[in-house]
């Protein structure tokens, strides 16, 4: 079922890009982009630097404590996720960290899920705070955002401060239902009780709002390159419209699905199509093709065989 959803929403895609695609005069898209200066464009390529270093440090971060690793290793595991998740869709990167990890790691399976899962809801909180201060701070942005999704996103957001306030007792009454087989559950409860800790909890958020804020920079770059300006609210609005709509991933890259997106935002900001479409494609190729190269680069020194993967098992269930 699941994989007809995907397809389905693939064909929408397609659909959407080819509708639109009548609507663009890509002689003007060829030349907006040859026309972008190019020093910006390389600046936002420091920009992409700090994003992967930062989510490398998240996730080594996450594993502090009992299960530590070496920031290379989170760093291995983050850029081989990056590489997978934009060949494969469907979040398979996921699915390469979490394996890479156990491979490489002392820790449990469980736990190793759990870490994973633990990095990417840090950065989805503090890009979910950002959204919802830019729509209070904002009134153009205010104006622009249904009252219901933000309303949603503030619901989600205080569902998660109480869940995190109350751990002690969530995890008490998860522990004494069907939920305690899994190792899991009991190791994200652990990673939480180190989040309680005054410094920990301020690294758990500090990093994630670097790395977003190093998103922002490759936004201000892009758009200094193509000569617009976008305003640091806009710049917010715009990353989680991407975000949001990649949440899901239909194809591979995400092509088509992110510059349809921007096109659409960039529209409510008064910037003409054309100059939209350049402006996303370019800012595509900068989040993806380092990514596919370094990630490539480092596939060749960890190729993952049935016999590794035997040998963590066997190692982890004794």
């Amino acid at each position: 079922m699941k994989i007809w959803i995907k397809r389905l929403l693939a064909v929408l895609v397609l659909a959407l890009v080819i509708w639109q695609a009548k609507k663009i005069d890509f002689t003007e898209v060829k030349s907006a982009i040859l026309a972008a200066n190019p020093l910006w464009i390389i600046l936002s390529l420091v920009g992409l630097a700090v994003v992967w270093l930062c989510r490398s440090s998240i996730l080594w971060f996450v594993f502090q404590g009992r299960n530590q690793i070496k920031w290379s290793l989170a760093a291995l595991a983050t850029m081989l996720g990056g590489m997978m998740d934009l060949i494969i869709p469907g979040r398979s990167g996921y699915f390469v960290r979490w394996a890479v990890l156990s491979l490489k790691s002392k820790a449990s399976k469980g736990f190793v899920l759990s870490a994973v899962a633990s990095a990417v809801l840090l950065e989805g909180i503090v890009l979910l705070l950002l959204f919802l201060g830019a729509f209070i701070f904002s009134p153009e942005l205010g104006e622009m955002a249904s009252p219901l999704i933000t309303f949603f996103f503030s619901l989600f957001v205080v569902f998660l401060f109480f869940c995190f306030l109350f751990s002690d007792s969530l995890e008490n009454f998860l522990l004494s239902t069907p939920l305690k087989k899994f190792s899991a559950v009991e190791a994200l409860f652990e990673i939480t009780r180190r989040l309680k800790e005054p410094k920990a909890f301020f690294i758990g958020l500090g990093l994630p709002s670097i790395a977003w804020g190093a998103q922002i920079f490759i936004l201000y770059c892009l758009a200094k390159a193509f000569g617009f300006h976008l305003s640091v609210f806009q710049m917010v609005f715009l990353i989680f419209s991407v975000n949001l709509a990649i949440l899901v991933p239909v194809v591979p890259g995400n092509i088509g699905t992110i510059q349809i997106v921007i096109v659409a935002v960039l529209a409510k900001f008064a910037i003409e199509k054309d100059h939209a479409l350049a402006f996303a494609i370019v800012f595509h190729a900068v989040q993806v093709i380092p990514v596919l190269i370094v990630g490539g680069i480092l596939s060749f020194f960890f190729p993952i065989s049935k016999q590794k993967w035997r040998q963590v098992e066997e190692a982890q269930s004794h």
